[in-house]
């Protein structure tokens, strides 16, 4: 008994030290003195992280008494559609993350993509999130702003040309030519950007911005958006609520290919240029939308022989979403230009050659699938020019048939249905050309350019929703030279900014830049 209890001392201390300061692979929970019944089996695991996936304490990997065993994984949801629900790997707690957004601040989320501000499912109630002056409740205001969301901008007023002003040049006077953008305004005590592109004499066409004050006058240097050899042209212009997006076609690497960035509310690159595009042939004629939640981004396309029309969708910092899409596919397609909102998109474009073409639209979806069929609105015969826009939950479409040029327009309504076809919407007995519209919900301001003895000066005529005369045109420049206007945006306090390509004196005579005129809140409530 005295020698059989030593052994057995013996073995517990050996078992003691072979198990100090390293993984022995023995059982814990086995008896040393029952060790010559057989093979012991080895631990698997001490701690959760020793099993495979153990790490990632949302799958539900735990280490049970030795043994790995899978258990029920975290499934995280609050019940809640408005918000995305995850789990930390590292602790396994559920996290929520609201998908609605509220870029500009007021304290009320926009609508998802897809829906209208409000209606079930939309989690967000901001009919418009680029302006901290929209929102439910707020009071009414002459602003241009729709300040109580009811579908209207500025109930009851009448925009005007600002009276005593006369246009204010934008582009540097030195340059060889200058040519319109795109113009936005950010709610930022600086005005506007405003962006166009810049030929200097001998030079490159670059893509430049410039803060412009509330009244149009230019604030700053222009900024350059592009800084590499070869031609850029282009320079529509979205404002998202923090920051603008701008997008433009260059060929720094021989042809024309699609760029785009966003920038700071000061007018500065928030960081590298993104290239769209990656097509043999040229890549132009970019147009821009934003939905609420992504950029949306269209242009035509040489890469078969003829010009086609393709689309992409970019995030908030200008992450390239999904794979490019082709809009238009048969035939010769060109000038395409995309309007929208959160509930929805739409594009219009050319069809045909220069001497037969048509005008024609589509409904798409926030991934740029069509919904519903192509609406030809205007066949045969010259077209140029064609302009889109949303007013209210309806699209408004503007063209000019040639010979002679008059302004037409057309209506299409939330189902996808031509409300008001084709009407003439210049004087009958007018050359007209260059159409673009301001919305109000209710109804419109078009602009355009009418032929005078000394060139095409600009036009404002007010318009009902269903394109009726709500009042008398008015003349916003006159001046030698053809004027036609580019982008319109909303200003700080009511007024409309204009920009337009304009005529001043150069060594040849008359050189195209660029200015700046206002229409400014008549009344209001």
């Amino acid at each position: 008994m005295h020698l059989m209890a030593r052994a057995r001392l013996v073995l517990v201390v050996t078992l003691s030290l072979a198990g100090c300061g390293a993984r022995s692979g023995l059982r814990e929970d086995v008896d040393p003195t029952l060790l010559g019944a057989g093979p012991v089996e080895p631990l698997e695991c001490r701690v959760d992280a020793d099993c495979d996936g153990g790490e990632d304490r949302c799958l539900g990997v735990r280490c049970v008494e030795g043994a790995c065993q899978a258990a029920r994984p975290v499934k995280c949801d609050d019940g809640d559609p408005c918000t995305a629900d995850t789990c930390d790997p590292a602790t396994g707690a559920c996290r929520s993350t609201l998908l609605a957004l509220d870029l500009d601040g007021d304290g009320v989320r926009g609508p998802l993509p897809g829906k209208k501000a409000g209606e079930p499912g939309s989690c967000g109630d901001d009919c418009d999130d680029g302006s901290p002056k929209a929102f439910p409740g707020n009071g009414e205001l002459c602003d241009g702003v729709d300040n109580d969301c009811n579908g209207v901008v500025d109930d009851d007023a009448r925009f005007v040309p600002a009276p005593g002003e006369v246009p204010l040049l934008v582009s540097d006077p030195a340059l060889s030519l200058a040519g319109a953008g795109g113009l936005a305004f950010g709610d930022k005590s600086t005005g506007y950007i405003g962006a166009y592109s810049a030929q200097s004499v001998g030079g490159d066409t670059k893509v430049v911005v410039r803060e412009l004050s509330a009244t149009g006058a230019p604030d700053g240097p222009p900024i350059s958006v592009n800084e590499t050899a070869g031609d850029a042209f282009g320079g529509p212009v979205v404002w998202t609520g923090d920051r603008y997006g701008i997008a433009w076609s260059d060929r720094r690497d021989g042809d024309y290919e699609i760029y785009f960035n966003t920038l700071s509310p000061e007018g500065h690159k928030t960081g590298p240029d993104v290239r769209v595009t990656m097509a043999p042939d040229f890549s132009i004629a970019p147009t821009l939308a934003w939905n609420g939640s992504t950029f949306h981004l269209a242009w035509q396309d040489r890469r078969s022989g003829t010009f086609k029309l393709y689309a992409r969708e970019l995030a908030l910092d200008g992450t390239l979403l999904g794979d490019e899409v082709t809009l238009v596919s048969a035939g010769e397609a060109e000038v395409p230009w995309l309007a929208g909102s959160s509930s929805g998109l739409g594009l219009v474009d050319r069809i045909g050659d220069s001497q037969d073409s048509a005008i024609e639209f589509r409904r798409l979806d926030a991934g740029f699938k069509q919904v519903g069929q192509t609406l030809l609105l205007d066949d045969g015969g010259r077209k140029e020019t064609p302009y889109l826009t949303k007013n209210g939950e309806r699209f408004v479409a503007l063209w000019v048939r040639k010979d002679p040029h008059r302004v037409f327009g057309a209506v299409i309504g939330p189902s996808g249905v031509v409300e008001v076809p084709a009407r003439l919407l210049s004087p009958p007995d007018a050359q007209s050309r260059g159409p673009i519209a301001l919305p109000l919900g209710d109804r419109l301001v078009l602009l355009y350019s009418r032929q005078g003895p000394d060139g095409y000066d600009l036009f404002s005529q007010p318009l009902t929703g269903a394109l009726e005369p709500d009042g008398a045109e008015a003349q916003l420049t006159a001046s030698p030279g053809d004027d036609f206007a580019a982008a319109l945006s909303f200003g700080p306090a009511g007024d409309v900014g204009v920009l337009f390509n304009g005529r001043i004196g150069g060594d040849d005579g008359l050189k195209t830049a660029v200015f700046f005129s206002r229409l400014v809140c008549a009344a209001g409530k």
